[in-house]
């Protein structure tokens, strides 16, 4: 896709806060910075020809999550007041420390530790301010009726789909048709938080 070229964008996807041309600049950018391997072994695992992730054993899932644990420490306490106050509200949080939920975010980041830390971090202060810090949700996973009522609208639309058949590598298949504009922004993303949620942890 050329950047140069101006694109006439539905009316469905406008949206006086977000301009699609600077995603398309900012994904070009960071796929420029890799290397030709690199981007060709993304290209092969987006379209399930191959997988980069390591083999998994369980002495290798205790030292990642290990890991994990150390690297979430060493983040700067401004960074994840969420996380911090998942603990303190839920001393023996099931959730957060739950080793299925903290190894989404390992796998996610081909167990590499520090960037799988982060990501949970971020995870954790994004639901908090996309559903009005809403602290319940620090403890347990995003649910229907945690939607408003906009967001279940969105949801009976029909434009989000989880396809009834996998790709070839057995990954759920998620499919996404145009938003209808009157849907704001939160509207939209909370919504896709807990499609996304439901699907990871099926």
């Amino acid at each position: 896709m050329s950047l140069n070229k101006p694109v006439n964008y539905p009316v469905n996807y406008r949206d006086e806060n977000v301009d699609p041309r600077k995603v398309e600049v900012l994904l070009a950018n960071e796929l420029n910075k890799l290397s030709f391997n690199s981007r060709e072994n993304i290209n092969e695992e987006i379209h399930g020809v191959r997988c980069l992730a390591p083999e998994e054993t369980p002495e290798m899932l205790d030292l990642a999550l290990e890991k994990l644990s150390l690297a979430l420490k060493a983040i700067p306490c401004a960074d994840k007041q969420a996380f911090l106050q998942s603990q303190k509200l839920f001393p023996n949080n099931r959730y957060v420390n739950d080793r299925n939920f903290r190894l989404m975010f390992l796998r996610c980041e081909l167990f590499d530790a520090r960037k799988a830390a982060m990501r949970l971090v971020k995870h954790l202060n994004f639901v908090l301010k996309v559903f009005y810090d809403k602290k319940e949700l620090l403890g347990r996973p995003v649910r229907l009726n945690d939607l408003s009522p906009s967001s279940m609208k969105l949801l009976r639309s029909g434009c989000l789909q989880l396809l009834p058949v996998r790709d070839n590598s057995g990954r759920r298949v998620f499919f996404l048709t145009a938003f209808k504009i009157h849907y704001d922004v939160n509207t939209r993303v909370s919504t896709l938080i807990h499609n996304d949620i439901a699907i990871s942890t099926e």
